[in-house]
Parts: structure tokens; sequence; C-alpha cells
């Protein structure tokens, strides 16, 4: 089984050796391209009749994680941090899980 460590590291392996603030710059609009991609795919899926391809979502999934995961190397941070501060910050967020009424009451989107 793949660790989120194993992923990282195999990510690592095809950043380009070059400075870090190009590959950050190169990975940030790799990032914006990829999301790009996905929202593609549900757009022609909600607005055209497209049907979703599973295995192009997927694919393309793929692609925003290698990208997440390799700015997260540039920046010298482990993915499992990002993750943990990830889940930290909706817990205190939403303790009971998601409701509309907490997303409405949230102070920081006032």
């Amino acid at each position: 089984m793949l660790t989120i460590l194993d992923f990282q590291k195999e990510c690592e392996r095809t950043i380009p050796d070059i400075d870090d603030k190009e590959n950050a710059k190169n990975f940030c609009l790799g990032l914006a391209e990829e999301s790009g991609e996905v929202i593609s795919l549900f757009k022609k899926r909600l607005y055209h009749g497209h049907r979703l391809p599973l295995d192009k979502t997927i694919e393309e999934l793929g692609d925003v994680l290698f990208y997440a995961t390799s700015l997260c190397s540039i920046l010298g941070v482990e993915l499992e941090t990002v993750m943990q501060a990830n889940i930290d910050k909706r817990a205190e967020r939403f303790p009971n899980g998601f409701t509309f009424e907490d997303s409405i009451e949230r102070r920081d989107v006032k």
C-alpha cells in the first residue's frame, strides 16, 4: 500500500533541478492548470450533458495531487503536515460535521 510519504518522495523524483522560486512558479501554474482540467470535466457533465469519465477524472485529480505535493516538497513541508492542518481547521470550524448553518455563521467569511 502506498503511503503519503512514499507518494511525496515519488513526486520529488521529478521536480526539476532548478531554483526553488522557479519551481514554485511552475508548480503553482501546474496546479491551477490541472484544477481547471477537473473543473472542465465537471462543467461538461453538469452543463453539456457529457458523462463524467471516471478514469480521466482520476488522472486529472492525480495531477492536482502531484503539483500540490511537489509544492509542499519545495517548501520543505511534509504533505502529511498539510493534511493534518487541514483536518484540524475543519474540525474547529465544523466540530459536529458540516451544516449550512455553521457555514453561514463562520466568523472568517463575514
